[in-house]
């Protein structure tokens, strides 16, 4: 069950009150979302604990499905654009939605303000877009019934035709009929070990390892290139918290093994060596020399290897929080390998 909820008497009010940043819909109000009866946002613990955009939270959850099925959904057919086409933002909440096509099952990665570990949820694709379909038709006719003049107003229009867009596919691909009940479908995910390896994009071509290596002029463990070749860009489930008393709050998370696409330099892992070691000209490097990044940790934080005292490297968390150079490098663990057998299972 997928289903977005809003206060109607706040929507009202932010209707009325014409206070909207973009747009007459564009107000700022809090808005929960359920996956299989679990609150995400973290509302149903600290109500009116955060505020998201009325309309953007809609157009951010349309715009996922051209991650979901680009071939059918391009990027140009909706009214907002972003680098992270998986992910949706909702003031209280940040999501990242990945499709697995063989089962047709999506995986939800979540934290809230309440809970700052990313969580996981699976839910049927066709699921979520039905709760999804089922809430934008609720809330556009509660919009005109508020203000019955919107049916002309842009960004209504906007609202209605992404969801027409995603409510045509989905008719395309499941039918007009939408069953009250769903089979569900065990996750085909990939496992190695006890780690579960989610949001993994295709295997990496071993050819860009080299060419990384000869740029850093570094070689890399093995066991990590063996992982990163079929794991790209994956978050590993459950075991990912890192517990270190030096990390600010005393853990961290791995978020995601950056990638080898250059053609991807969002997820490229030469642009973040590059942003964090070689900065703009006047700015010192945020790294020490012979420190390399290799995945995103919690908030800005990172995951690299420490060529400091040769190969091969340690494992270290570079914590972003930390204004001393000397204290914001923490040993982690000896390996790659090892860094899985510190790690503990997500809640």
């Amino acid at each position: 069950m997928f289903k977005i909820v809003w206060n109607k008497e706040d929507v009202e009010q932010g209707i009325r009150s014409g206070t909207g940043e973009a747009g007459p819909l564009g107000f700022l109000t809090p808005i929960q979302v359920y996956v299989n009866g679990i609150d995400i946002s973290g509302l149903d613990e600290v109500p009116n604990g955060n505020v998201t955009h009325f309309d953007g939270l809609f157009l951010e959850f349309f715009y996922v499905f051209h991650s979901i099925d680009p071939d059918h959904l391009p990027e140009g057919k909706f009214h907002m654009a972003s680098n992270v086409e998986n992910r949706v933002y909702g003031g209280s909440f940040d999501l990242y939605v990945y499709y697995d096509k063989g089962s047709d099952i999506l995986t939800l990665k979540y934290r809230n303000f309440v809970h700052p570990y990313y969580r996981i949820l699976e839910i049927p694709l066709q699921d979520f877009t039905d709760g999804l379909l089922q809430s934008a038709i609720e809330m556009l006719a509660e919009v005109l019934r508020i203000e019955p003049e919107f049916k002309e107003d842009v960004n209504y229009l906007a609202l209605k035709e992404d969801m027409e867009l995603v409510q045509n596919w989905y008719w395309e691909r499941y039918g007009r009929i939408v069953s009250d009940q769903f089979v569900v479908k065990m996750s085909t995910g990939t496992r190695e070990g006890r780690i579960r390896w989610i949001g993994v994009e295709d295997a990496a071509d071993p050819g860009l390892f080299d060419c990384v290596q000869k740029i850093l002029d570094i070689k890399y463990p093995d066991d990590y290139l063996a992982c990163v070749k079929n794991f790209s860009l994956g978050f590993p489930y459950p075991y990912n918290i890192i517990v270190n008393e030096r990390i600010k709050g005393g853990r961290g998370q791995f978020v995601q093994l950056r990638g080898f696409d250059p053609e991807k330099p969002i997820s490229y892992v030469l642009t973040l060596y590059y942003a964090l070691n070689c900065p703009a000209p006047g700015i010192d490097a945020y790294l020490p020399d012979n420190v390399v990044p290799f995945a995103d940790a919690l908030g800005d934080d990172r995951l690299c290897f420490d060529y400091r005292e040769g190969f091969p490297p340690k494992v270290v968390y570079w914590a972003s929080h930390e204004p001393d150079p000397d204290k914001s490098v923490i040993f982690l663990c000896n390996s790659f390998t090892e860094l899985f057998e510190i790690m503990e299972k997500s809640e």
